[in-house]
């Protein structure tokens, strides 16, 4: 199943034949921050099963996290972290038709003890304070 998506004003685009790895939601301040809501949903693949077009701009948002961005409209799309630089996580909002996306079960909240005290996530999946190492596993 193709799965696409891109920035607000078109300039990028990205597209994937893969379902994701996993999704992560995150709570820390950097997400809420280059969200502008009260929690990253991050779709995570390994970098070469996405293909991008356009031009997009870069920038370290903190040590080791690489925020990627269109550079005429500045929607937020993906980061990598340097860690594992062979992921790519891609943010929900950039897809097209976020529903077209299968979880099955590889999904986690990191970041939990930062999460607002009046947003209540009860999905029933995993929560972790700090992001455990064990997600960037490579399938």
């Amino acid at each position: 199943m193709k799965l696409e998506g891109g920035c607000l004003c078109g300039a990028v685009r990205f597209r994937t034949e893969k379902q994701p790895q996993w999704i992560k939601h995150c709570h820390c301040v950097a997400c809420r921050k280059v969200t502008g809501s009260a929690f990253l949903t991050g779709v995570m693949y390994r970098a070469q099963d996405i293909r991008w077009t356009g031009t997009t701009s870069s920038f370290e948002s903190s040590p080791g996290v690489l925020r990627t961005f269109c550079q005429t409209c500045g929607s937020s799309l993906a980061f990598r972290e340097a860690r594992a630089p062979e992921k790519d996580c891609v943010l929900l909002g950039a897809f097209d038709d976020p529903s077209l996306i299968e979880i099955d079960g590889n999904v986690e909240h990191v970041f939990a003890e930062r999460e607002l005290s009046w947003v209540h996530v009860d999905d029933g999946f995993p929560r972790f304070e700090g992001q455990p190492m064990g997600l960037y596993k490579v399938k």
